[in-house]
């Protein structure tokens, strides 16, 4: 049971949705059959798509988070906790088994942390600056950007002026962007849509990747289940299905007691979104690469062609 719970640490770390903005999603007919559009939608209007629905949520705070995880064949047991992430890097979740705290992941403008209660060869606090992960190199079990905390709950922002092309796969358009990890390795960043108009719980976007340059896949998240929040009108993911198939690993986040846009108090917000100064627990600087370090089992992140080997 130990080899699952150290994966578990580490893809708490890297945790995408939408709504009904595209020309063939807002019309107001009630037609329970809707019809594959007849023009490709442009990158624009995908783009103009998931920037519209990501201005609608500022903060999504779960009181009721279960997250379940099938890793390497065996199924530990779930887990259940809270989330929190706010805009546009301040993130914090903590996962309990039996009431006992098992996980704890953070984040905010600065650095993210995380920490595994049973985490081999003792549960260190692992912290790392964005400055310092920016340049790569760092040592990390998947590749992991930011910015995909946010994405992964529907609230990521795209660059209208960046480069995407649009290709229709069957039923689905996929929205593609050639990028690069930390360290500079070449990959390609994947939203999928739902070429017709559905409602939720249905998803409209449907699922996002990230893909190496020969087409496979590094790491997924696939849309279950969304839901609407009633005074906002936001469209948010009450279930995601994240997986690693390098990893042989699938994760599942279920969101309940959900709100949207909640004012934190100040004092909450300050204990939440900064680093915990434990004393009975010792910390490491993930950007310290000392040889023999407690991150020694752990493949770099931007390394995906070594990972394989």
């Amino acid at each position: 049971m130990r080899r699952p719970w150290k994966t578990v640490c580490f893809s708490l770390v890297m945790l995408s949705t939408g709504c009904t903005l595209l020309p063939w999603m807002s019309r107001g007919d009630k037609d329970p059959k809707p019809v594959l559009p007849t023009e490709v939608p442009t990158a624009g209007d995908l783009v103009d798509y998931l920037n519209r629905q990501a201005a609608k949520v500022s903060m999504i705070e779960a009181q009721d988070l279960e997250i379940d995880v099938k890793a390497q064949g065996q199924s530990p047991p779930s887990l259940s906790g809270k989330l929190f992430c706010q805009k546009p890097r301040n993130f914090h979740l903590t996962g309990k088994v039996f009431g006992n705290d098992e996980v704890l992941a953070g984040s905010n403008h600065e650095k993210f942390w995380f920490w595994i209660k049973r985490m081999e060869p003792e549960p260190y606090l692992f912290h790392c600056s964005y400055a310092e992960y920016a340049k790569g190199g760092v040592r990390m079990p998947f590749p992991f950007q930011p910015e995909w905390v946010v994405e992964a709950l529907g609230m990521g922002e795209y660059d209208p002026s960046a480069a995407y092309r649009v290709e229709p796969k069957g039923n689905y358009f996929h929205l593609i962007q050639d990028t690069t990890l930390p360290g500079g390795q070449p990959v390609k960043k994947v939203v999928v849509f739902n070429a017709v108009r559905v409602q939720p719980p249905q998803p409209q976007v449907v699922g996002y990747f990230l893909q190496d340059q020969a087409g496979k896949v590094i790491c997924s998240a696939k849309v279950v289940e969304t839901r609407v929040d009633p005074k906002t009108f936001a469209v948010y993911p009450r279930r995601i299905e994240l997986h690693w198939p390098m990893q042989q690993m699938q994760m599942t986040l279920t969101l309940d007691k959900v709100s949207i846009n909640r004012t934190l108090p100040q004092e909450l917000a300050t204990r939440l979104f900064n680093m915990p100064a434990w004393t009975h627990v010792k910390t490491y600087d993930l950007a310290r690469r000392t040889e023999g370090s407690p991150t020694s089992y752990v493949r770099p992140a931007s390394g995906i062609a070594a990972q394989r080997r």
